[in-house]
């Protein structure tokens, strides 16, 4: 078979060309001023589309063949095998394909060396106008990471605890006006970027100010935990490759000296708790939704009330002593009284936030809300203490005055096994009560038909969801599976005898017991949904997945949960009458303080019901009166300023303009009327005075 050529012919010239005997006549496609033809030992012509990027030549004619030569000197063999056809599976059909070219701009080395830092987050993300960071080493981190990205030298000329900002090093020389700081906001409580001018001038170095020997150790802490034997230069290399930046050898050197400091304090952190140790290994062997139950209108929420409630929610749901409830509520007195009259063996609840919000009225500090947050949600009895000495080295009085609020009752490390909920806030108790605020208003028959009417269709809705849903689990169980599944690709397993693991989760060490359903963590045995470190050995040893999770998540017994529903109830009219007597309605009472009925008060940091409307936390109130600010017109310590004069409404009149002297001028009210409407409405009046020219005179009307 004779050979395939391929010849580029420009579309004004139309000649012929001879291969080996054989002759190919011209052929062009519209739109193409480059076509391709294609002649092979068939006799058949080809017309195909020019390569990509070529320029047109001004001299119009025949591109010589030996273009294959300089393709082979540039791009290989494999690429002139391409161009002329050979080595080709495509049986007849050859089309230049820009994928399959290597491009000298783009080699592989360079492609390496230009590789941009990426870890999914983009510049714009990291700093912006309004970002808020929650203290110093947050936005120095923002700030590294920003200029890991953008390759753009970058230094600090203010930093304190509260007031920070960077700019470009070429700021002197090349005048770049890139720059961005941040300071502390009272009304916000965080640190908030205020200047931020993102605009580069200069170009881009290689270097940065900001990657000095302790950012090093910290970018390299994991890497060198798992090779402590990596050198200084290796490290220099891996920067260069990885961010593109460019470092010194001592600079890693020094940060391989922090780095060996921190683990030196650490081993002598591990011996102190050798004791400690030695008593762990020998001494240690649905969907989250409402559902309405009960609800009763009383005339005060007093002791007496709650035990009446208490008494018949026993008597009609068998509860017998409370061994298998939980229950969660704020810190009422006669609520906590009638669970621990009636329901002894109930575990008890109380809502961390009502908690905090009391705490926070002697101990004001972002600081310390976040403390507490660490405190309420350890997951063991470890974790708890050790967030709760922090705290006492924090603040002292703080952590003696949450002392007296019984952290046993709010923290999830003290909470019941086998209720599979973690739950320490009365968010559904709140949500409920929104629900029916608007309803409490009505008179008592209506507001109990509404409720019951809301809840009616909730529970028809649910019903429509569950039979929708097909999974084995439901909706908020499948997602926390998933997300502890993406978690576990990151741990290590160690198997032990028997079907205790032994996980490795950075610098914590965590045993599974898949026999017990246990975890050191304490997230298994609380929630009934395998933690990651359970979900590690799941995915490890392909076991079943549906074996280890709790049957309160089963889809089934949510369907089950919604199926009878609330029966409807007929009109008023229809109902029968017994014919006993009336009871009378209690006396109107006005309790103290802010009414019940209205919305409660959110915390600052909480999100706004509407988030169309900007929250009024951190406004200055400034008094109508006095004109200070901290109060407002009502609770004005000044006596009550007397009114200013206000204008008078309309359009206010414009003073008469007078021309000449004022001797010659006699006019009244009704002359000019007279005048004006002798006028026509025209502007300009004449008055004279025994002849004088001098009276004229201009007014506006």
């Amino acid at each position: 078979m004779t050979k395939r050529k391929r010849k580029l012919i420009c579309h004004k010239e139309r000649d012929e060309v001879e291969d080996e005997g054989a002759e190919s006549h011209d052929s062009s496609v519209d739109g193409d001023d480059c076509p391709v033809i294609v002649e092979d030992s068939r006799g058949y012509t080809e017309v195909e589309p020019c390569l990509a990027g070529n320029e047109e030549e001004e001299d119009d004619g025949l591109i010589d063949v030996e273009i294959c030569n300089n393709l082979e000197d540039h791009f290989g063999h494999d690429a002139c095998e391409e161009a002329t056809g050979e080595n080709s599976d495509d049986s007849g059909d050859d089309i230049w394909d820009d994928d399959k070219i290597r491009d000298p701009l783009s080699d592989d080395d360079q492609e390496e060396a230009e590789r941009p830092f990426n870890d999914g987050v983009q510049p714009d993300d990291l700093l912006a106008l309004h970002k808020t960071f929650n203290n110093a080493d947050e936005f120095k981190y923002a700030l590294l990471r920003y200029s890991l990205k953008t390759k753009y030298d970058i230094k600090m000329f203010k930093s304190s605890s509260d007031r920070l900002g960077a700019k470009c090093t070429q700021h002197i020389k090349e005048k770049c006006p890139w720059m961005v700081y941040c300071s502390f906001e009272k009304s916000k409580s965080k640190l908030v970027i205020k200047t931020f001018r993102n605009e580069h001038v200069c170009v881009r170095s290689g270097y940065t100010k900001l990657l000095k020997s302790g950012t090093i150790s910290q970018l390299y802490e994991e890497r060198l935990r798992l090779n402590p034997k990596i050198k200084s230069q290796e490290m220099v290399d891996e920067i260069k490759r990885e961010y593109n930046m460019i470092v010194s050898v001592h600079q890693c050197l020094r940060a391989k000296k922090l780095l060996r400091k921190k683990r030196r304090a650490s081993h002598e952190s591990h011996f102190a708790r050798i004791w400690d140790y030695q008593e762990e290994i020998l001494g240690r062997d649905g969907d989250n939704r409402i559902f309405p139950i009960a609800w009763a209108v009383v005339e005060v929420e007093d002791i007496n009330n709650w035990m009446w409630f208490v008494q018949l929610l026993k008597k009609d749901l068998s509860l017998g002593d409370g061994a298998d409830i939980t229950i969660i509520s704020d810190k009422h007195h006669g609520l906590l009284n009638a669970v621990r009259d009636e329901l002894p063996k109930a575990e008890h609840r109380l809502c961390a936030r009502h908690i905090l919000e009391n705490w926070k009225k002697t101990h004001k500090d972002i600081e310390l809300e976040r403390m507490f947050w660490k405190i309420g949600r350890s997951y063991t009895t470890a974790s708890f203490a050790t967030n709760l000495e922090v705290l006492k080295m924090y603040n002292q009085a703080a952590y003696d005055t949450l002392q007296c609020t019984a952290p046993t009752t709010w923290s999830r490390a003290f909470f019941k096994l086998g209720s599979c909920c973690n739950d320490n806030l009365n968010n559904l108790s709140e949500s409920f009560n929104r629900n029916v605020r608007e309803s409490r208003r009505k008179p008592l028959l209506d507001f109990l038909t509404e409720v019951r009417r809301k809840c009616m269709e909730r529970n028809a809705k649910r019903t429509i969801i569950t039979n929708r849903w097909k999974k084995r689990f439901t909706p908020r169980a499948d997602r926390e599976i998933e997300l502890n599944r993406q978690k576990a690709k990151d741990l290590k397993r160690y198997m032990t005898t028997g079907c205790l693991h032994e996980i490795e989760c950075g610098d914590d060490i965590f045993s599974v017991d898949m026999e017990k359903k246990t975890c050191g963590c304490g997230y298994w045995q609380l929630n009934g949904i395998p933690c990651m470190h359970a979900m590690c050995v799941i995915n490890t040893t392909k076991l079943n997945l549906n074996d280890y999770v709790s049957d309160y998540y089963l889809t089934s017994r949510w369907r089950s949960l919604y199926e009878k529903g609330i029966k409807p109830v007929q009109g008023m009219n229809l109902w029968p009458r017994l014919g006993r007597l009336h009871v009378l309605p209690p006396p109107a009472r006005f309790n103290r303080g802010r009414p019940h009925d209205r919305a409660r008060r959110k915390s600052p940091h909480e999100s706004a019901s509407n988030k169309y409307k900007l929250t009024r936390h951190g406004r200055i109130v400034t008094c109508s009166n006095c004109k200070k600010e901290g109060h407002n017109k009502s609770r004005c310590p000044n006596p009550t300023a007397p009114p200013q004069a206000t204008r008078p409404r309309g359009r206010p009149r414009k003073e008469h303009v007078i021309y000449g002297d004022s001797s010659h001028v006699r006019a009244s009210q009704e002359g000019f009327s007279q005048a004006g409407s002798s006028q026509g409405g025209s502007s300009q009046v004449r008055a004279s005075q025994g002849g004088s020219s001098q009276g004229r005179f201009g007014f506006s009307f």
